[in-house]
């Protein structure tokens, strides 16, 4: 099956695709399965220690993120990887701006083909022991 990646950075689309690079309007209708990386330029990308069930982790980093004024408003946690412990645990995670995901999810539930959404620092994965992981969107470098 062959699967056309987007980049998305702003107003910025980017399709990779067996026919080459182009330029595409934003919220395009999909001719085939697609990937989807989005760089949510007002999100807030960050590691958290949580104390308590990791099943509350979205909520505990949602009131952090609120708290320190890292976001406005209303979030969607984007959980990117999540290691638990019996006291607590650590969470990689992106807090988007609620508007910002839903008009993005809306349009990728409207597509006929399959479209997987991803926050570009689910980019960074989860390396290995002694290895590490270094990302450069735009004028931001995250490790």
């Amino acid at each position: 099956m062959k699967t056309d990646w987007i980049i998305v950075q702003g107003d910025s689309w980017t399709r990779f695709s067996t026919r080459g690079v182009e330029r595409i309007e934003p919220y395009p209708r999909l001719r085939r399965t697609t990937r989807v990386f989005v760089d949510f330029r007002q999100a807030h990308t960050g590691v958290m220690r949580f104390e308590g069930p990791a099943k509350y982790s979205r909520a505990l980093i949602d009131r952090e993120v609120r708290r320190e004024g890292w976001v406005d408003g209303p979030t969607h946690i984007v959980m990117h990887d999540l290691l638990r412990k019996a006291e607590g645990g650590q969470a990689f995670f992106t807090a988007v701006a609620l508007p910002d995901w839903q008009r993005l999810m809306t349009w990728a539930r409207q597509q006929r083909e399959h479209c997987l959404v991803f926050s570009m620092a689910s980019l960074l994965g989860r390396p290995k022991e002694g290895d590490g992981s270094v990302l450069h969107v735009g004028q931001r470098l995250m490790a």
